[in-house]
């Protein structure tokens, strides 16, 4: 009972994210984020999509090596979910790394089961992927 009346909420994790990146970048928001996680009341806060949304803003913001970092955040904090795994991939294959880009997505694979919005995605990511290397067989076969 005092454990229930003294909880307090936490602050929302995606708050204290961006707050960290304005003010010293993505070493501070690394820094919070392990904070965050070590902090016995957020013990069973899932921060999956929080930072998987905090990763896709910052490369929205062309903030890409940032971006990059909290995607493997998430990568070492979940390395059971695909959309990890995709999220690296699709990052990979517009960096121009084709080859690991497809690491990741056959990695994704192996871990979709029957969630058809997995497939959605990693079909999307999937395209691009094949029109990316399409555009690098014309490109190469061009005068």
């Amino acid at each position: 009972l005092e454990a229930a009346l003294g909880y307090t909420v936490p602050t929302a994790l995606a708050e204290v994210l961006t707050a960290a990146m304005e003010r010293n970048g993505i070493e501070d928001a690394v820094a919070a984020y392990e904070s965050f996680r070590a902090d016995p009341a957020n013990a069973y806060v899932d921060t999956f999509r929080i930072v998987r949304r905090f990763g896709d803003t910052l490369l929205r913001t062309d903030q890409a090596g940032a971006a990059l970092t909290a995607y493997e955040l998430n990568l070492v904090a979940y390395p059971m979910r695909a959309r990890a795994h995709i999220s690296l991939g699709t990052w990979h294959q517009e960096a121009g790394d084709i080859a690991l880009a497809r690491s990741f997505y056959e990695a994704a694979l192996e871990l979709i089961d029957d969630d058809r919005s997995l497939y959605t995605g990693l079909a999307m990511a999937l395209r691009d992927y094949v029109l990316a290397q399409l555009g690098e067989m014309v490109a190469r076969s061009l005068p």
